[in-house]
């Protein structure tokens, strides 16, 4: 049941902006509803903006719950670019492609289903089991945010697990597979830039126009020298991949000093684990004119720059004055949030090593420090443990596609994922959790 769910939540077509989460609330809670299990719709920005929560209870309501939450919104997709539709949640050879279907609407189907076995297989509980499906996760965070001012069950959980981490196969090398679980998560400054100048003829150039200047500070930017640097939680990932590793590689990533020189270069190896080391910014939008002959007054250019722990994106602002090094560039800012994180020691991080160690023994779980953003930034600032691990096994394209063309999961694996997500639940919220 979990490929068909997958496959029926990315037909909703629930892209953000502009949401329409509601279609996605509703389809869980029929599936929820025809299990015997109530869920609560909560409008957040709107009728069609919508947030869900339900709860499977345990046999002690003193013990504070465990949360799983996912979002229902994606990020638009660009037909063009993509082999088949990517809101028709096609099963295509061995794997299920659609917009979503690794972030995370696949999730959200193991988490619904999860609830489901559970309580069809009378499984007993002592701990609540509460299941938060938020919407606008993608854009600005609303939906987790009025999920804290409206549930108590949100503000009171016990732990929550969520995105942000994979089962990585032949990862950093050929034949090993990496359980990433995520613990930590870089900050974020989004900002953008902008310039005013005088319009004109495309005929005749104009020195000081909106576009040009604009074009020359993104290009300081990204021209700057990344400081590269190893930090606690980038440092215990070494520490951990060092000591399941063994031999001289892991006694050098295990000791203190050594693990900086060698993981630094380790972590060179790819694009993704280059990020784990540097304050990185990214040019995601540009914007200018709307004829090609004339030159426009204004222009604007957007950056996504993602912030090591230790990074104040206050300070981080100003670095970026200084590298634009143009009064006449103005600076916005659109978002800012500082890293976070929450113990590696939690049990809830047992549960899924045990677990997943017991179905493939030569498995590396490492706690990591996530390159993105989640949801967890805010529970964590509300003190809340928060952990992201979707216990479904991709490969470096699939993970690469996540938010580009061909998002693709396969379906054997999603199918794997629940029986996965079920066993750590059960783990955490039965009499021995």
């Amino acid at each position: 049941e979990v490929v068909p769910l997958t496959q029926a939540l990315v037909r909703v077509r629930a892209e953000n902006p502009p949401g329409r989460e509601r279609a996605v609330a509703e389809l869980i809670a029929a599936r929820l509803r025809a299990a015997g299990i109530e869920a609560e719709l909560r409008a957040f920005a709107g009728p069609e903006r919508v947030n869900l929560l339900a709860v499977l209870p345990g046999s002690n309501r003193t013990l504070p719950p465990l949360l799983l939450m996912g979002h229902s919104d994606v990020v638009p997709a660009d037909a063009a670019d993509w082999s088949s539709p990517p809101w028709a949640g096609l099963h295509v050879g061995d794997r299920v492609v659609g917009r979503g279907v690794i972030d995370m609407l696949g999730m959200v189907a193991l988490q619904t289903l999860t609830l489901v076995a559970l309580k069809d297989a009378g499984v007993p509980l002592e701990r609540d089991v509460v299941l938060l499906i938020e919407g606008d996760e993608e854009a600005d965070g609303a939906g987790v945010e009025a999920a804290l001012r409206d549930w108590p069950a949100v503000r009171g959980a016990w732990a929550v697990l969520t995105e942000g981490g994979f089962l990585l196969e032949d990862y950093l090398r050929p034949g090993e597979d990496i359980a990433a679980i995520s613990i930590a998560e870089k900050g974020v400054l989004q900002v953008t830039l902008s310039a005013r100048g005088p319009a004109g003829h495309g005929a005749v150039p104009v020195p000081d126009a909106a576009p040009d200047r604009v074009v020359r500070a993104v290009a300081r930017v990204l021209a700057r020298e990344d400081q590269r640097r190893i930090t606690p939680p980038v440092e215990a990932q070494l520490q951990a991949l060092g000591a399941q590793r063994g031999g001289l590689e892991g006694i050098a990533l295990s000791t203190p000093g050594l693990a900086t020189i060698v993981g630094l270069s380790a972590l060179e190896a790819t694009a993704q684990t280059r990020a784990l080391t540097r304050d990185t910014c990214s040019l995601t939008m540009l914007g200018a004119g709307t004829k090609r002959n004339a030159i426009p007054s204004t222009a604007t250019a957007t950056l996504d720059c993602r912030l090591l722990p230790g990074t104040d994106p206050r300070a981080f602002r100003d670095e970026l004055l200084l590298t634009v090094n143009d009064p006449r560039i103005d600076l916005t800012v659109l978002e800012a949030r500082a890293p976070s994180a929450s113990d590696p020691g939690h049990p809830l991080v047992q549960a899924l090593a045990s677990r997943l160690k017991a179905e493939m023994p030569g498995l590396v779980v490492l706690p990591i420090l996530t390159r993105g953003t989640t949801d967890c930034s805010p529970l964590r600032g509300a003190g809340i443990p928060c952990y992201g691990l979707i216990p479904v096994r991709i490969d470096e394209r699939e993970l690469d596609a996540m938010h580009g063309a061909d998002e693709r999961v396969r379906a054997v694996e999603l199918e794997k994922g629940l029986s996965r997500l079920a066993d750590v639940v059960a783990a955490l919220a039965g009499p021995t959790g």
